[in-house]
Order: structure tokens, then C-alpha cells, then sequence
């Protein structure tokens, strides 16, 4: 088989240098074609490498230039340089070649023109002339635009000075001063720009030409003079402290005077009349009027250095006109007095020769309030009100978090207009109610005490009894709330008992008397309890009405009923309390109608604990059943019934399995729904007996009626066989019991060459061996365990697996109870270690000898392994010491069967070679030189397995030498081809 593989191999290979040869010698034929197409036409070709290298250049220059690089940069810089040096009075008439070209492109494209202009946010150097509407320059110089934002819609000035100018120092004729520049688009679309004054008004156009010219536009705001914004002025104000003083608010009022956090601030009036801060003045857009603010100390000061100034100060150098020539007024205000208990007012005056403010300050009243809580009174919070001459004009919290005390803060103490005294009360506001009582005045400070409420309410209490029946005395507790739902017990009782006394007003008739509120002011609610009496208690009423108790103590009702013609004279009943005889009996009769009553009984023992009724009846001559309730009455049924029916059982196996003996249950119901074991059993084994009228099949006998007479149903259940069960049919029919057993499937797969004659398997139940089964080609390798329990005694499911009794294979298991198992075999990795010795007997031992493996399955037909070894004596990786080492070879065959070994040793004729040993121990090889005369060849001991018939003598290598030499051949014609397309490509 070997051979003819070789053949097979040595063709391919032979077609695959064929397929090599040819591709290799068409490839350059391609390339070649490919090359004189592309060579027709050079200057083509050349054409299109130079455009497309170009058009490269030309995006890398692009990108470049957009990214502001420094050539760029430095090429609008010489553009600007070569504009500044032109003679400022040539007419703008006159155009430059290069500027009409960029005119003529303009005319093409607008937005080009533009981007040509105003290429980058560098600043652009432009020649200017100032011409007046005469058309006479009347300045020249340079100024800077600056682009101010990335849509180049707004050009701003910039501080930085061209010629010893910026753009606010430029002032046209008129005095206008030219703080911005805009730049705007005609109907024709083409850009100018406009110069505005500090209010935004357009004073001037600037055309893009190649001197820009200004262009006097009509203004309706009238010349401001430049002389007067050079003016300032002065303000000065003068404090002082009201003569209406307390002692404590004068020593207040000297010690405030040092305070840092009060302090003096300068402000100015607008044209609106509204007060603004003087820094506003520092930022306006009038260049002098803003100059001017700047230079003036404008801050506030505090109190304490007016006080120390003799309690004045003076603003000097005060911008004394605005940006339209009108005189500014200003003002001044005292800030923080209030939050040290000062009010200031404020009054024009001349103070030092210079106008200003007198600001007197008048000291105020610091109201404060606190809460106190007495005899147990308490609260969450209260609202106090401060009422000034009755009127209220604040309002404040007092609760636990700040500590039950406020301040209204500082109030004035008379009215400043008329000087009366103004009056301070106070008033609070709770939702409880309390005793309140309120010292205290506006100067020292008020105190608000609250103690608990001491009106109180009646609360009547009436006692009643039903059924017929008066106990003993009750005591009956009061209790409290304030929610309703949380209730806590007053300590107050009543104890009724029906006497009339200084308690009692009528009998059973007594009154609470009781607080209406709480210590939290809030308004009570109250209710009542009796201590246990044993008899059943209802409550009604409420505070307001008084409340009813009302004792009811129970009753049982017990009626007789005959049922199936049954039939007497009489019937004494019990009654049961707690399952005991109480003592108490009643006759049932046709006299009474069959009924009567227990009457006067409690429903609770001493512990609250509800007492259960139940009564019995005394007869042993009929069936009894006794139904209902305490609530409803109790009915004695009699019935004495026997008439019955038969109810056929039939078992049947599935699977082919017949299980042991089982047990079958009757079960009775009236309903349907609610099952009553009968007590009634059947045992069936698959005997025929007195029970078994069949194998496997019996019948039930049971009443027809139950003991209230009505049609009984039946069905039957089975105790745990272990089996998956099934129960059909009624009670007419008769019911069929069917068991199924569980089924368990294994097949056997054979892989990698794996082979047998046949495998055992093993049934595990929860992991124990249970069963097993052989399979083999006969079954062809498919088998099942059947018969088999789901469940155990206790109703839990069994698990099964399978385990296949084998060490020969490697061996993998798949699949479940519902699927089947699969054992697949492969043949098994184990392996032996066979230990070799070498010995020499007789002479000199050789240089190395050489040792093989042969293999058998039966010990008689031995086959080469292909394993060798070779000794020379020296200790190496093979030979763990001198002429020792071992073999190591796989423990079973494909087939599964165990190994058998022996070696052999190559010319071992030579030296008279003999064997002793087993795979098992290990072998000895002895080897006895010809020159020994005691040397005796012993054919028996030789080992040398015997020659076969046409089998080869040269070891197996796998590789069949025309194989070899194809690759040779495929070698050489590779290395043609390799010269032949190094020489095209040379050419």
C-alpha cells in the first residue's frame, strides 16, 4: 500500500512542476505586452506622471498658504511694504497693473476679491488720507486694521501705535474721536468701512481704494467740546449720629464708629435719573471722559477713616462733564449701616465750600423674642408677629433648631418724617392651645411663656347587656390621642357594677372627666376600653356623645335532622367547651321541634383567650354527623344508610416491565374537590385469590352515600412504586392503573481505527452499579437496561448513567436517559517501559550494536515497531547507564488487545547472540565471542525472528525513493526558471 502511495505522490509532484514551468514562462510574455503598450506613446505617459506631480505640488502649496505658513506671512508683508512707500498724494484714481488685475479678477469673483484683500487675522498696513468735505487732505499718516473675529465682519482699533498714533488718537475735524471701524457691503457688493465715534454713530466712510479716503456723512449730534472734558469737580458728604439715643445705643454708636465693613461709596447720576457706580465712567467709550474717570480716586471708604477725619472726606478730581458737554451729578450713599443697627438719611449740603452729602445716622431698636415652656407644655414650632403701632410688620419662627429664641433685626424706633414714637407688641400664632403669657418690651426684649390648657370636657359612659343576660362589675379605662391612631391609657377608671352611688348617677351610667388639650396644645381625642369580662364587647360613640359598652354573651343554637328515613323519641345533647363536657344538656324532641339553645355563656377565659364550642351528641344506633357552627348553629345529622357500590381496579405494565406487589388507595369526596381518604386498600401482585379475581385486576366496595346523605365519588391513588404513574376511568367504569418503567438506550462508536469484539457496560443509579449488558456486533453495538424505577421510597428522582468496563481504550460517554448514551472507543494512550541489557561474554565487546522491538498480539506472528536502540556503553540521554536502556511502546493494539514484546539485536549472528528475559523484567542480550572454546551455539536461545516470504529488508522510512527524485528534478527546473527571468530583465 506504501508503494503505490509513492506512485502517487511522484505524479503529483511531476504535475505540479510542469504547472510551476509554464506559469514562470508565461509571466514575462505578460509583462513584456505590458510594457510595449505602455511604451507607444513616452510623451503621453510622461505627460500624465508630470500633471498628476504637479497637481500634487499644487495641494501641498495650498494646504501650505492655508495654514499661514512663514512664506506666506512674509509675502503680505512685502505686499504692505511696497503700499507704504507710495507717494500719499497721488490720486486714488490711479491704478497699478497689479491692482487693476485684481480688480479685473474681483469683477470675476467677488468673494475672491475679498479673500485677496483680507487674507489672514495678521494685522494689514493701509495707506490713509483724511480729506474733509472740501476734498482737502487735511492729515496723512498710516493706521492698522485688525481683523476682530474669524468672519472678518467687525475691524477693531488696536493699541499698538503706527506712527505714534493708535485709532482712538485719530480725531477727524469736527472733535469726533473714531473708536471702531466696521466693514460693510454696498448694494453693488463691494466692501467700505465705516469709522464710529464712541456712541456707535457712523461719522465717516472708508472706501477700499488704493489710498482709503473718509468721507464726511450728515450728524445729528452736535459738537462736543474737547475742552471740557478736561474739567473736574469735587463732592464731599459729612457724618453725624441722630440725637435720639439710649445710653446702650450711644456706647453701640461709639464702638460702630470703628467698623471697617460700613462703608462710603460715590456714585453718579445718568440721563435716566438712575444712581450708577463712578467705575462706570472708567469704562465708557468716550477716550477723554474715560481718561479722566481713571485718573480720579473713585473708592469707597470705610467709617472708621471718616471718623477719623473728623467725619468728613472729599472726592477731588471728578470728571465735571460727560461726553455731550452736560454737567455730572453726583451722589453718595452709605452702605452696611442697617446691618449694625443704623439707619442713614441723606440731605444736600455745602460742606467745606464744596457741594455734598450730610448723612446722619439714627440708631435702631434690635427686637428679639424668645419661648419658655412650663409644666409640660410643648411644641414643634410658633409663629410670632411684630406689630408696630398694631400693625403687623414681620414675622418669625421660633422652634427647637434655633433654639426657641429670634430677632425681628433692627427696626426704627420713631418715624422719621413726624418723630412720633412708634409702639412695638407682639403677637403669636400656634396651632395648639396654651395658657400664654407675654412680658417684656421692644428695648429689652420680649418673652413668650406657654403652660399646658385647663379646659376640660365630660365624657358620659353607659353599660349595656344582651342575651339576656347582667354580669358582675366592669371597669372600664379612658384613653387618649392626639391622631387617632396612636392611643396611650389617661390612668383614669370607672368601675360600674349597677349600684347607684356617688359614681354611678343611674345604674350602669358614670362620666369621665378629662383635659380638652394636650401639652402640645394640640385638641385630644379619647376612647374606652373594658377590662376583660369574658362575655363579647362592642364600643360606640365618641367624645362629644359619650360611648355605649355593650356585653353580649354567647349562644348555642343545636337542631336535629334525620336524614335516609331514620327516626326516634328523643336525643340528649351535649356541650363541649374547649373539647370538655361544660355540664350542660338539652333534650331534643318533637315537643321542641328538634331544638334548642345553650344561652348565657362567655366567649373569652381569663387570659382573652376565645373559648370553642362544639357540641355531641349521646347515640350509638345511628350514623352521625354533625355540621355548622357557634355562629350559625350546630345541625346533628342522622343517617343509617348502608346501600353500596363496586369499583372495578385493572393494573397494567409498560415497557415490558411487570413490577412487585403495589398498594392501591380509595379515596371519597361529595364535591369533586375535596378528597377524604377512605381507609380502604387493595394489594395486587399479579396472583389469583379470594382478592385477585384476575392477574392484576380487583374491585373496591363502598357507600353509596356519605353522612349527609349525599352521592359519594370516588377515586383511587397508588402508593410510590417507584414508576412513572397513570390513572384513568370513574367510579362507574372503574379505574385503570397503569406504571411505566424507564427505558435506558446505549450504543457503542468506534474512532481512530479503534476495533473490538465486544465492550461491557455498566448501569450506575445515583452512581452505584446497578446493572450491566454486553455489546457486540450480534446486537449490532446497541443494547438497553429496562425496567427501571423513576423514583425512590421517598418519591425523589433517580439519576442513571453508564460506565464501559475497559482499560484497553480511551473511552468518552454522551448523551442521557431521554437520548441515549453513546460510548465511543478510541484506542488507548497507556503505554510499558521495557528495560534492555546488554552483556558480553568472551573477548572484547563491540564499538555499539543496535537492538529493535517486535510486536506481537497472539506471541506468534511478530511484526518490527519500527523502535530501535543503540548501545555503545557511554552513559547518554539513551542509555541511563552503560549498556542499559529501555524501550517504551503502547500497552494495547487498535483491537484492544494487550501487547507482547521481544527484542532482537541486528547481526547479533556474529557474536552468538542469545535472549533471556520478558517485557515484563526486561531483557538481557548476551553476546559470546567465536574465540571462546567453551562457546556452544544454542539454536534454541536465539531469538532471531525467522525471515518471511517477499517482505523487504530495508526499514521503514516512509519515503519511497522516486519521491526523491522528483524533488530533485522539481528543484532543478525551479532554478531554470529562475535564470531565464533574470536574463529577460536584463535585456
Amino acid at each position: 500500500m506504501k508503494k503505490h502511495h509513492s506512485k502517487g505522490m511522484s505524479w503529483v509532484l511531476r504535475v505540479l512542476m510542469a504547472w510551476i514551468l509554464a506559469l514562470s514562462l508565461c509571466v514575462p510574455t505578460m509583462q513584456s505586452a505590458a510594457s510595449a503598450e505602455s511604451s507607444s506613446d513616452p510623451s503621453e505617459s510622461t505627460t500624465e506622471v508630470t500633471e498628476t506631480q504637479t497637481t500634487s505640488e499644487t495641494n501641498d502649496e495650498t494646504e501650505t498658504t492655508s495654514g499661514c505658513s512663514d512664506e506666506t506671512q512674509t509675502t503680505s508683508e512685502s505686499n504692505n511694504e511696497t503700499k507704504t512707500t507710495e507717494d500719499p498724494s497721488a490720486d486714488s484714481s490711479e491704478s497699478d497693473p497689479t491692482q487693476s488685475t485684481s480688480d479685473s479678477t474681483a469683477a470675476a469673483d467677488s468673494k475672491e476679491v475679498q479673500t485677496t484683500v483680507l487674507t489672514t487675522s495678521d494685522q494689514i498696513t493701509l495707506k490713509a488720507s483724511y480729506v474733509s468735505e472740501d476734498r482737502k487732505v487735511s492729515d496723512t499718516g498710516t493706521f492698522i486694521l485688525l481683523f476682530k473675529d474669524k468672519n472678518k465682519q467687525t475691524l477693531s482699533n488696536s493699541a499698538e501705535k503706527v506712527d505714534g498714533y493708535t485709532l482712538s488718537d485719530i480725531t477727524l475735524e469736527d472733535g469726533t474721536a473714531v473708536t471702531d471701524v466696521v466693514r460693510k457691503k454696498d448694494k453693488n457688493d463691494k466692501a467700505y468701512y465705516e469709522a464710529v465715534d464712541d456712541s456707535g454713530s457712523v461719522r465717516a466712510q472708508l472706501t477700499e481704494n488704493e489710498t482709503i479716503v473718509f468721507h464726511y456723512q450728515a450728524s445729528a449730534k452736535p459738537k462736543r467740546s474737547a475742552a471740557k472734558l478736561n474739567q473736574t469737580t469735587s463732592y464731599s458728604i459729612t457724618k453725624t449720629i441722630d440725637s435720639y439715643s439710649t445710653r446702650a445705643s450711644m456706647r453701640r454708636a461709639k464702638k460702630s464708629m470703628n467698623a471697617e465693613n460700613v462703608t462710603m461709596q460715590l456714585y453718579y447720576i445718568d440721563a435716566s435719573g438712575n444712581e450708577k457706580s463712578v467705575s462706570q465712567l472708567q469704562s465708557t467709550k468716550n477716550s477723554r471722559l474715560r481718561k479722566a474717570a481713571k485718573k480720579a480716586d473713585t473708592s469707597a471708604v470705610t467709617l472708621k477713616d471718616v471718623m477719623s477725619n473728623g467725619g468728613t472726606y472729599q472726592w477731588d478730581d471728578l470728571p465735571k462733564y460727560d461726553a455731550d458737554g452736560n454737567e455730572i451729578q453726583y451722589t453718595a450713599r452709605e452702605v452696611g449701616a442697617e446691618k449694625i443697627g443704623y439707619q442713614p438719611t441723606y440731605q444736600k449740603a455745602m460742606i467745606n465750600g464744596v457741594w455734598g452729602s450730610k448723612i446722619t445716622n439714627t440708631p435702631m431698636l434690635n427686637i428679639t423674642v424668645g419661648k419658655n415652656w412650663a409644666n409640660g407644655a410643648s411644641g414643634r414650632s410658633v409663629t410670632v408677629d411684630l406689630l408696630r403701632n398694631g400693625t403687623n410688620i414681620k414675622s418669625l419662627t421660633l422652634s427647637a433648631d434655633n433654639g426657641w429664641t429670634g430677632s425681628f433685626g433692627y427696626q426704627m424706633p420713631y418715624d422719621i418724617d413726624t418723630g412720633e414714637t412708634y409702639e412695638y407688641t407682639i403677637e403669636e400664632k400656634t396651632d395648639g392651645h396654651y395658657e400664654t403669657t407675654v412680658t417684656g418690651s421692644a428695648e429689652r426684649g420680649f418673652t413668650i411663656s406657654n403652660s399646658p390648657s385647663t379646659e376640660q370636657v365630660t365624657i358620659p359612659i353607659t353599660k349595656k347587656w344582651e342575651n339576656n343576660n347582667v354580669g358582675s362589675a366592669v371597669t372600664i379605662n379612658l384613653l387618649s390621642s392626639t391622631d387617632g391612631e396612636e392611643w396611650t391609657d389617661t390612668g383614669k377608671t370607672i368601675t360600674l357594677d349597677g349600684t347607684i352611688d356617688e359614681t354611678e348617677a343611674e345604674a350602669w351610667k358614670a362620666s369621665f372627666k378629662a383635659n380638652k388639650y394636650g401639652n402640645d396644645g394640640k385638641e385630644l381625642k379619647y376612647k374606652v376600653s373594658e377590662e376583660n369580662t369574658g362575655y363579647d364587647t362592642t364600643i360606640t360613640g365618641s367624645t362629644e356623645e359619650g360611648f355605649t359598652i355593650t356585653n353580649t354573651a354567647v349562644e348555642v343554637k343545636v337542631n336535629k335532622q334525620w336524614a335516609g328515613g331514620a327516626s326516634g323519641d328523643f336525643v340528649t345533647v351535649d356541650l363541649l367547651q374547649n373539647g370538655k363536657k361544660t355540664g350542660d344538656q338539652v333534650t331534643l324532641n318533637e315537643n321542641n321541634n328538634w331544638e334548642a339553645t345553650f344561652e348565657g355563656l362567655k366567649k373569652y377565659d381569663e387570659n382573652g383567650d376565645e373559648y370553642k364550642y362544639t357540641v355531641a351528641e349521646k347515640n350509638e344506633e345511628y350514623d352521625t354527623e354533625i355540621t355548622g357552627s357557634v355562629k350559625d348553629g350546630f345541625i346533628i345529622s342522622n343517617s343509617p344508610s348502608t346501600e353500596q357500590v363496586t369499583i372495578p381496579i385493572t393494573k397494567k405494565w409498560e415497557n415490558d416491565n411487570v413490577g412487585s406487589a403495589v398498594t392501591i388507595k380509595l379515596l371519597s369526596s361529595t364535591d369533586g374537590e375535596e378528597w377524604t381518604d377512605t381507609g380502604k386498600t387493595i394489594t395486587l401482585d399479579g396472583k389469583t385469590d379470594e382478592k385477585e379475581t384476575e392477574a392484576w385486576k380487583a374491585v373496591f366496595k363502598a357507600n353509596k352515600y356519605g353522612k349527609d346523605g349525599k352521592e359519594l365519588k370516588y377515586k383511587v391513588s397508588e402508593e410510590t412504586t417507584g414508576y412513572d404513574t397513570t390513572i384513568t376511568g370513574s367510579t362507574e367504569k372503574g379505574f385503570t392503573i397503569t406504571n411505566t418503567a424507564v427505558e435506558v438506550k446505549v450504543n457503542k462508536q468506534w474512532a481512530d481505527g479503534a476495533s473490538g469484539d465486544s465492550v461491557t457496560v455498566d448501569l450506575l443509579q445515583n452512581g452505584k452499579k446497578i446493572d450491566k449488558l454486553t455489546l457486540n456486533e450480534d446486537n449490532n453495538w446497541e443494547a438497553s437496561f429496562k425496567g427501571l424505577k423513576k423514583y425512590d421510597k421517598n418519591g425523589d428522582e433517580y439519576e442513571y448513567t453508564v460506565a464501559e468496563e475497559n482499560e484497553e481504550y480511551d473511552s468518552k460517554i454522551t448523551g442521557s436517559v431521554e437520548d441515549g448514551f453513546t460510548i465511543t472507543n478510541a484506542p488507548s494512550t497507556k503505554q510499558v517501559t521495557i528495560p534492555v541489557v546488554k552483556k558480553w561474554k568472551g573477548g572484547k565487546s563491540r564499538a555499539a550494536v543496535t537492538v529493535k522491538l517486535l510486536s506481537s498480539t497472539d506471541g506468534k506472528e511478530w511484526a518490527d515497531t519500527g523502535k530501535t536502540i543503540t548501545l555503545d556503553g557511554k552513559t547518554d540521554g539513551t542509555e541511563t547507564r552503560a549498556w542499559k536502556a529501555s524501550f517504551k511502546a503502547n500497552k494495547y493494539s487498535e483491537d484492544g488487545k494487550e501487547m507482547k514484546y521481544k527484542v532482537t539485536e541486528e547481526n547479533g549472528d556474529e557474536y552468538n547472540a542469545s535472549y533471556d528475559g520478558n517485557m515484563n523484567d526486561g531483557f538481557t542480550i548476551t553476546n559470546t565471542s567465536p574465540a571462546d572454546p567453551e562457546q556452544k551455539t544454542d539454536t534454541k536461545k536465539t531469538n532471531k525472528p525467522k525471515a518471511k516470504k517477499n517482505k523487504a529488508a530495508v526499514p521503514k522510512t516512509g519515503v519511497a525513493m522516486p519521491i526523491l527524485a522528483d524533488l530533485v528534478l522539481m528543484m532543478s527546473a525551479v532554478l531554470a526558471v529562475i535564470t531565464i527571468r533574470r536574463k529577460r530583465i536584463s535585456k
